[in-house]
């Protein structure tokens, strides 16, 4: 009977009068308190899934992003000068397809021979006159004076002479006069060393080992391809692909016009 009683006893406090107003706006306020927890916990749920689903889509924008923002700098730098080169020459860079010359190729009979372009100047070949003329007017420009505004990035990195002028060389200029001294070693006997053999030979190292620093430093990534020639029996260079170049000319033209005789 005990346990009947309490049975009953709180099956009735299950039912409340709605004439109990006290009670109802405890219970109100009691429903209101679950509901809005549950809300809460509703719209976490929902922030949480948000997150996890956009924070991926996010890293992966920020990703592709930071690749195109950095092959945007090197094209920048490319054309526009980086910041290790001469401030005052950046303005005259320009891009260009070059296609080079000079590729070897093979005869009818299977002999090799060097292309050339008949009225082009010519850098290579049996000493002459002439090649050595086109060097000389390649390499105007060599040495360099700079004074007022374009020698400002200068003034505490290179010598300054008695008249305010800041001598500079540009590194291609130099690279190229270090080509030029490899190919009159070639021919000594056109060309007597006007220093002893030891200098000569410290020279010559230096302009090779300092060539094959610039061509690392540049790292020209242009494919280099090949075709079956029937006329060598075998496969062979093509020499064929363009390579994007800044436009030398304007560049030795502006260093020519700074050009310290």
């Amino acid at each position: 009977m005990t346990f009947i009683k309490l049975f009953l006893a709180d099956k009735k406090t299950k039912y409340v009068s709605v004439e109990d107003g006290s009670d109802t706006e405890d219970r109100a306020t009691v429903t209101t308190s679950h509901s809005s927890k549950v809300s809460v916990s509703r719209s976490f749920y929902f922030f949480s899934l948000s997150l996890f689903i956009l924070c991926p889509v996010l890293v992966v924008a920020l990703f592709v992003l930071h690749g195109r923002l950095s092959k945007a700098q090197i094209n920048d730098g490319f054309l526009k000068g980086f910041t290790t080169e001469l401030d005052p020459i950046k303005s005259v860079i320009s891009e260009q397809t070059v296609r080079f010359t000079g590729g070897l190729h093979y005869h009818k009979n299977g002999t090799l021979y060097r292309e050339t372009i008949e009225g082009e100047p010519q850098y290579v070949g049996n000493p002459s006159p002439e090649i050595d003329a086109a060097w000389n007017q390649l390499l105007k420009g060599q040495y360099m004076n700079l004074v007022g505004d374009e020698a400002s990035s200068m003034t505490d990195r290179t010598w300054k002479d008695d008249h305010g002028n800041y001598e500079v060389a540009l590194d291609v200029m130099h690279t190229l006069h270090c080509v030029n001294k490899v190919r009159m070693a070639l021919d000594p006997d056109y060309y007597p060393r006007k220093e002893s053999h030891r200098i000569h030979r410290m020279h010559v190292d230096h302009c090779v080992d300092y060539l094959r620093q610039t061509v690392q430093c540049h790292g020209d990534l242009t494919p280099m391809v090949f075709s079956w020639s029937d006329d060598a029996g075998r496969v062979v260079a093509d020499w064929k692909e363009p390579h994007t170049c800044r436009n030398f000319h304007q560049i030795r033209s502006w260093a020519e016009d700074h050009f310290r005789p």
